[in-house]
């Protein structure tokens, strides 16, 4: 191994965010994960799917499913499809995931059995399940009529362990065996001759940039064929730089050829326990923290296996993961602890230990965590680490281009005792400046090189970096003034290699220079912050001041204070950043009276009945549905009550902290009040309150959809929701008052009864309506439909939702 390692963990506020979505719902458990450059999404026990953005860490969406929980997640290579391999065996696909309109597919081709591998190439989504079965899903051909979408490929003997792909060849896993399979001919052979038994995986080694097959015309798939020891399986261009593994039992991996041969057998028995792993826990601290990890003891075996960095092979188990190099035979880290799952991402690895902890590691070269320690000026970290790897240091003197740069801790460090440590480190420095080096090519030209002087290089190097990232800067502000969703490549990696502190200092440093990117430089700043608690003073000041420059609105708030009702519609811009900020200033009541909508970060932390009690004239005046909703449950009879009181004297114009005359557009509608109030404490209750009030109620200003309401949710113990979407369609509402009108007529105008039973109970009032779940024979709804599927509707039900049924259509 020619470049030298080592692992690092970073901090990340991923498992905060995670905890702060999910502390109100204890029950939710993760199912599956995966992750990408933009995202890291979760699949939960109910289903869901929650999307957050891997730099940013926050949120992004819930995209509800009701295909039941993943047990596999797949995003696409252009981050644009999200695979999700239900429990089922369904494989649904979302094209445009992150858009508010996606398209879902879905495939039955693995129905009924359970999805144990996915993996894309380009457009095609190859599939493979406990049952031997492999498939594909062409994306390209979701639009094309005449062509099949899926595809099963093969029937093999045993359980799908792992997929990968490179070019036109697939490698497929199983429990017995490994094959290799030319997508083009539609062929495949076995690699090796020696079965086994486990769940052992196999993988491509690329030297570079793994090639995926982007080939977009559409051909008809068939079932693949073995290939005969005649034939031969047509290899890729540059296939000596990519190297086939199989996971063996016995701790080794079997590297075939392109032609499925076994050609070395690499042996890692010997590895195991010869030595301990370090971890560098990597922060903003000026002190270097290392965590050093056993070696692996016990039993071993390879399970699945990964390409990590092009050069080594990772795996892992529940006891931990471990990273192998085959051109040496060896193991260069394990960390034992409890592993579901771990995803790779350039670098970087994302493990997924329990429930709701995610692990942020990567790799990095000595040279690379020197020369960033001493870029961010953490100059003790940056010796304890020379020291550290002290003799990787040395030995980068004469292959370096860029180590003579520590030269500058001679100046920069006051503690004698270490200066006295790395002193041969600086002489050897010194001497290699004065003394050309020789290097000879293999044509015989032998060249001699001089490093410039020390001190100089340092300043040098400083100063390009500088130039560098000016460059950078001023290359995406020219984009942005175009189109600010474009972001160039090199700003992007940019912004990957900044902490919160040094994004300030170059945005500054850039501002200083271009008066007229102020803004733009508030707006990047805020966009790309990652860990607020690291802030220094002058970063947190300047975080307050862009936040406000965005947001700052006077207009929605009273003069004593209170937000007037029309603040709860104007979100600001970095809402979520807001808050965090919101909570570390001393002058909390600036951000209220500025920025009016962050009452609602106060409204929604609310706890008890008394604290609601005390702030119900505030949560009435803001107006806002979704503090209702939340705190509807801890409303009692008496708080809804004082709740009417409040919008009625906010409703005739006053503010209800002062009394003043103020802008009551945008308060609560009395109907979508009223049903709020229905569904917390019934309709019967709800009824009895309004009637209290009807004398100070405007006419019609509860419209005739609460006593339909009121109706639907006295007559079912299921869920108000259904009810709530049902009525908000014009159409349905209609029907509804045609049915309800009918019933009226019959019982008060004709004189019947119709609620005496009568002796002998129909089919029909066994039945329930499959979408309201209330009995099909009812009197308001006497209307009823059953399809030719067999299910049964309300006309009401069924009109809304057009004439189709929903539990055979799930698109709907």
């Amino acid at each position: 191994m020619t470049e030298k390692y080592t692992l690092i963990e970073h901090p990340s506020t991923l498992n905060s965010i995670i905890r702060n979505t999910f502390q109100s719902t204890h029950r939710i458990k993760f199912t599956a994960f995966d992750v990408s450059n933009k995202y890291v999404i979760f699949g939960v026990n109910s289903g869901g799917i929650y999307i957050f953005s891997r730099e940013s860490c926050q949120f992004v969406k819930l995209i509800p499913s009701t295909h039941g929980p993943a047990n596999l997640l797949s995003i696409s290579p252009n981050e644009k499809n999200l695979a999700i391999a239900v429990s089922t065996g369904l494989v649904v696909v979302l094209e445009g995931f992150t858009e508010t309109e996606f398209q879902q597919q879905i495939f039955t081709e693995h129905e009924d059995n359970h999805i144990t591998a996915m993996t894309w190439n380009g457009n095609d989504l190859y599939c493979g399940d406990n049952t031997g079965r492999v498939s594909v899903v062409a994306l390209r051909n979701f639009l094309t009529m005449f062509q099949t979408p899926v595809a099963c490929l093969m029937h093999l003997d045993s359980q799908i362990v792992q997929l990968d792909t490179y070019s036109k060849f697939l490698l497929v896993s199983t429990q017995t065996r490994s094959l290799l399979c030319d997508t083009e001919s539609e062929k495949y052979r076995q690699i090796g001759k020696k079965m086994r038994d486990g769940c052992f995986g196999a993988c491509f080694l690329t030297a570079g940039n793994p090639h995926k097959n982007n080939d977009s015309n559409a051909r008809t798939r068939g079932l693949f064929e073995i290939s005969g020891d005649s034939e031969q399986l047509s290899a890729p261009s540059h296939d000596d730089k990519v190297k086939i593994y199989c996971a063996r039992p016995g701790v080794r991996l079997w590297q075939a050829d392109f032609e499925a041969n076994v050609v070395v057998t690499h042996q890692f028995r010997p590895a195991l326990g010869l030595s301990h792993s370090k971890v560098v826990q990597w922060d903003d601290s000026d002190r270097l923290k290392l965590k050093t990890l056993s070696p692996q003891t016990g039993e071993f075996n390879f399970g699945k296996i990964y390409n990590f960095l092009h050069r080594f092979v990772l795996t892992f188990r529940d006891d931990g993961f471990y990273i192998f190099e085959p051109s040496s035979s060896t193991l260069h880290w394990s960390a034992h602890t409890s592993v579901k799952d771990v995803k790779i991402v350039d670098s970087f690895l994302y493990v997924w230990h329990s429930d709701l902890e995610v692990s942020v590691l990567s790799l990095l070269s000595i040279e690379e965590l020197v020369l960033r320690s001493l870029m961010r000026k953490k100059y003790k970290l940056c010796a304890e680490i020379c020291l550290e790897f002290y003799d990787d240091v040395q030995s980068l003197i004469e292959t370096s281009k860029k180590i003579h740069l520590i030269s500058i801790l001679e100046t920069k460090l006051d503690d004698s005792e270490v200066l006295l440590k790395l002193e041969p480190i600086f002489t050897r420095l010194k001497d290699c400046a004065v003394t050309p080096t020789l290097e000879r090519y293999k044509n015989g030209i032998v060249t001699v090189n001089a490093l410039p002087v020390l001190p100089e290089s340092v300043e040098n190097f400083e100063k390009d970096t500088k130039k560098q990232e000016n460059s950078i800067l001023t290359e995406q502000f020219r984009v942005s003034r175009f189109n600010k969703n474009i972001e160039t490549n090199d700003f992007t990696q940019l912004m990957k290699t900044l902490n919160s502190n040094e994004l300030y200092d170059v945005l500054r440093e850039f501002e200083s220079q271009n008066e007229s990117c102020a803004d733009w430089c508030k707006e990047i700043f805020l966009k790309h912050l990652k860990i607020i608690s690291e802030f220094k003073s002058e970063a947190l000041d300047y975080a307050h001041q862009a936040f406000f420059s965005f947001n700052m609105n006077m207009n929605f708030i009273c003069n004593c204070g209170f937000p007037l009702p029309q603040a709860h519609e104007l979100r600001p811009k970095f809402y979520e950043i807001g808050t965090q900020l919101m909570e570390k200033t001393d002058n909390y009541e600036d951000y209220l009276k500025s920025v009016p909508y962050m009452y609602k970060n106060v409204l929604e932390k609310i706890n008890d009945s008394q604290e609601i009690h005390s702030k119900l004239p505030l949560i009435i005046q803001f107006s806002d549905p979704e503090i209702i909703d939340t705190h509807s449950s801890k409303l009692t009879y008496d708080l809804w009550d004082e709740s009417i009181r409040c919008l009625l004297k906010l409703k005739s114009g006053q503010c209800l902290n002062c009394g003043a005359k103020i802008d009551v557009r945008a308060t609560f509608d009395w109907t979508d009040f009223a049903t709020k109030i229905v569904d917390s404490i019934k309709a019967n209750n709800a009824l009895k309150l309004f009637k209290r009030y009807a004398h100070l109620l405007p006419k019609g200003g509860l419209k005739p959809v609460f006593y339909q309401y009121c109706i639907f949710s006295s007559a079912s113990n299921t869920t108000s929701g259904i009810f709530r979407k049902t009525l908000d369609n014009e159409n349905v509402c209609k029907q509804f008052e045609t049915s309800v009108g009918g019933y009226l007529r019959k019982k008060y105008l004709c004189g019947s009864d119709l609620y005496d039973p009568p002796n002998r109970k129909s089919m029909l009032d066994l039945i329930n309506c499959d979408h309201c779940q209330l009995p099909l024979k009812i009197p308001m709804l006497e209307e009823t439909t059953k399809l030719t599927c067999g299910h049964n509707y309300h006309q009401t039900c069924l009109l809304y939702n057009k004439s189709q049924c929903p539990k055979c259509d799930p698109l709907l």
